[in-house]
């Protein structure tokens, strides 16, 4: 929308909105971040600044930098506890299920671990993709027993290309959120649905 996500998030807590994951350092910035030294200070010094902001429940850093290769894990790690040391809330980073499992250090830096579960990105048919999901979080949370696991984008595209064998569609979508917030509700998960706003970028 052209406005830095921390700012827009900000920007709702001023009217009183609780916002989730309410400062994000998302796309591109980590990557400016090494580019312009004082950029990463401007940065923090905002996160700091949430801190007097109650609503504020957790701090999301980076949104898939270490998958599109802005960020290696090595790199992405001193930003994770710097922002840990400057906040009195959990902290995290975004990454799909692989990046996670191929980088285990990560979880040492982080209070809890934020996972996307996007199985239409996956290529698979709708039939198994609340399986595929459950399957997913079943590794991590085998691989991590001691860390909490937000499913930070769940859900299905009502609108697109096919992947694979994954057709987007409003039913399949429709289908997709109604079985998956029953799992949810039963294995009492903690998550986002993607999303609420449609997309047309993407």
């Amino acid at each position: 929308f052209g406005i830095a996500a921390s700012l827009l998030s900000l920007g709702a807590i001023d009217f009183g909105m609780i916002v989730d994951s309410s400062v994000v350092m998302v796309e591109n910035c980590a990557r400016h971040l090494s580019d312009r030294v004082n950029a990463s200070k401007t940065r923090l010094e905002l996160i700091r600044a949430a801190r007097k902001h109650s609503v504020i429940e957790r701090v999301i850093v980076g949104n898939e930098a270490i998958l599109r290769g802005d960020l290696t894990a090595a790199q992405m790690i001193p930003y994770l506890d710097r922002a840990r040391r400057a906040l009195k809330v959990p902290v995290s980073t975004a990454e799909p299920w692989h990046v996670w499992l191929k980088y285990p250090e990560l979880v040492d830096h982080v209070d809890f671990i934020t996972v996307h579960l996007l199985p239409y990105w996956e290529g698979v048919p709708i039939d198994g993709a609340l399986k595929y999901v459950d399957y997913r979080l079943q590794q991590l949370q085998a691989a991590f027993p001691d860390k909490h696991i937000l499913l930070g984008e769940v859900g299905w595209p009502s609108e697109g290309q096919w992947v694979k064998g994954a057709e987007p569609s409003v039913i399949n979508e429709s289908r997709f959120i109604r079985e998956f917030l029953n799992y949810a509700s039963q294995s009492r998960l903690d998550y986002s649905i993607v999303e609420a706003i449609d997309a047309p970028w993407k």
